[in-house]
């Protein structure tokens, strides 16, 4: 099983020795890679949470699942600068004075579990937020009477939870041993249960969520949106018909049937606003989705691979730009909904640049 760790901890969870490159032009790119994503990382998602804060108008169940997505990257990004750039821990020296301590931290920290685990929660908390579109979009009444603020940060609470429940069974298998962390050998079964469980919690079940949720919104927006269309036409000429026919019997009633126009017309128009936010929202969350997925799934691919013996020769180059390329989705969410978040923008220009903007609420 020893060699399974290793493939484990090399396209996943990198460490000590593992990881070391002699290659000193790649060491030096992957080290500003690492600085790079974690300073991106570390800014953006501080952003983000600071806006979604400070902005009120910003307060929704939706933001909220949003904003702990934020959490996780920025959790994850200090992780990452304490995982990859800072010197490993020295436990031969804990172990022989602090021996309880030194079992903890070779837990925890002896192969990274703190920082994996991050990512699983960020899995987590993308599946909660994918399904809470859908039941917004397409079980609105239900959406409505059973989803609260409340329940939604105790959503977004059990996420962590799953997350760091995922990677639990790598913990129970290190162990300190004459003053080193030491895994566990485990048998060639357990090594197919575990790549292959791992493959599906990370890529399978996530994408295939993904797809089913977001074909099955933009279908029922589509619908919604022909349908506003439709009876925007039908009242349109229905009011103008009943305005020519007033117009020729009371002058009053025809000042009526106007105003009756108008505010139809305004009641229309929020409404197709509302769906364009949420167009806006799904479209958002889908980029978010496919990102995601670009950047988890050659990793997690790679590591399934080696450990069904289908790339032994697999080169030391590689798996760490799998590493990179996993690390990377965790700054590119901020950047992500500068460009295509309407809501985040428009709290953007209302706490930086003082503009008295309105935020549509769906």
């Amino acid at each position: 099983f020893d060699d399974l760790m290793m493939m484990n901890f090399t396209t996943e969870e990198p460490s000590g020795d593992e990881f070391s490159i002699n290659d000193s032009t790649l060491q030096i790119f992957t080290t500003l890679a690492y600085v790079a994503i974690a300073v991106l990382g570390i800014v953006g998602n501080g952003l983000v949470l600071i806006i979604f804060i400070f902005v009120p108008a910003l307060h929704t169940v939706t933001n909220l699942l949003i904003a702990n997505q934020s959490l996780i990257d920025l959790v994850s990004s200090i992780l990452l600068i304490l995982a990859f750039l800072c010197p490993p821990i020295d436990f031969s020296g804990i172990s022989h004075t602090h021996p309880n301590l030194a079992n903890i931290l070779c837990v925890i920290w002896g192969r990274r579990l703190i920082y994996w685990s991050c990512l699983k929660v960020s899995t987590a908390n993308l599946l909660f937020l994918t399904l809470e579109r859908y039941l917004a979009v397409s079980h609105p009444f239900i959406y409505r009477m059973r989803i609260s603020f409340r329940r939604v940060a105790v959503i977004s609470a059990l996420a962590w939870v799953i997350g760091f429940g995922v990677q639990i069974p790598w913990g129970r298998l290190q162990y300190i041993e004459d003053g080193a962390c030491e895994t566990e050998e485990l048998g060639m079964v357990s090594q197919l249960v575990a790549a292959w469980s791992l493959f599906i919690y990370s890529v399978v079940f996530p994408c295939s969520v993904m797809i089913f949720v977001y074909f099955s919104i933009l279908r029922r927006l589509r619908r919604n949106m022909r349908r506003v269309n439709v009876l925007a036409g039908a009242t349109i000429a229905s009011i103008n018909g009943a305005a020519g026919l007033s117009a020729s019997m009371n002058g009053v009633t025809c000042h009526r049937n106007a105003s009756t126009q108008n505010t139809g017309n305004q009641g229309r128009q929020k409404k197709a606003a509302r769906l364009r936010a949420r167009r806006n929202v799904m479209v958002t969350m889908i980029v978010v989705c496919l990102i995601y997925a670009i950047c988890v799934t050659p990793n997690q691919l790679v590591f399934l691979l080696i450990n069904i013996g289908a790339m032994e020769g697999l080169s030391g180059i590689l798996r760490v730009l799998t590493v990179l390329l996993y690390a990377s989705n965790m700054c590119v969410n901020p950047m992500i909904y500068s460009c295509q978040y309407r809501k985040f923008q428009l709290g953007f220009r209302r706490l930086f640049c003082k503009k008295k903007v309105d935020i549509i609420v769906e």
